[in-house]
């Protein structure tokens, strides 16, 4: 009679010991892990979208450390030149530059 009190008490304490001692060696493994800050950093520099504007499509790619907005794409004529452009212009940040890389189509 006496052996099963022991049992009934000391197996509940050795399964918490068990699940502590993995969580802690989870937790060592995790802090002994090196961050790549350069590569974090330039992920978050650049930024690239597609942006719809009257039915056509244009890349754009933002720099943020450069604070410059870069347009690539296709327009039909002037007229449409200056809409994209002064679309970036009015909408995005004041202290950015708008660089427009558009082609016409001929």
């Amino acid at each position: 009679m006496l052996s099963k009190g022991p049992e009934k008490i000391l197996a509940p304490v050795f399964l918490l010991i068990l699940i502590f001692s993995i969580l802690v060696f989870g937790m060592a493994e995790a802090s002994r892990r090196v961050i790549d800050l350069d590569n974090t950093l330039q992920n978050n520099i650049l930024t690239t979208r597609q942006v719809e504007i009257s039915g056509k499509l244009f890349d754009i790619c933002i720099n943020h450390a450069e604070k410059s907005i870069t347009i690539k794409g296709f327009v039909e004529d002037l007229d449409e030149y200056d809409k994209v452009k002064d679309h970036f212009k009015h909408r995005g940040p004041a202290d950015y530059q708008v660089t427009c890389d558009l082609d016409f189509m001929y």
